[in-house]
């Protein structure tokens, strides 16, 4: 089966799951799940506020037999990622 290489994928549904009062000195200040086309929810993806103030995303990852953390989420399309993280932050500061 061959898959187009330029995909129009929707975010679809977007859920922000915030702590009231993070642990001291942690950067999680969220959870997020996303749906995309309605038909598929990723979980476990972590909203972190940065040393300078900025947002970033952490992506579900498992630990090795070496370790190491490997991502569960790999993108193939750089204009997915940014999608995705844009409309993360965008419903992250819309809550907050």
């Amino acid at each position: 089966m061959a898959l187009s290489s330029r995909t129009n994928v929707q975010v679809t549904d977007v859920k922000i799951f915030p702590f009231e009062a993070a642990a001291p000195g942690s950067k999680l200040v969220a959870f997020a799940e996303v749906t995309l086309d309605g038909s598929l929810t990723l979980r476990g993806i972590r909203i972190f506020r940065s040393a300078q103030g900025g947002l970033f995303l952490g992506y579900p990852s498992q630990k090795g037999r070496g370790g190491e953390y490997r991502d569960l989420i790999a993108f193939k399309d750089a204009g997915l990622k940014n999608h995705l993280r844009d409309a993360i932050i965008e419903a992250y500061k819309n809550l907050v």
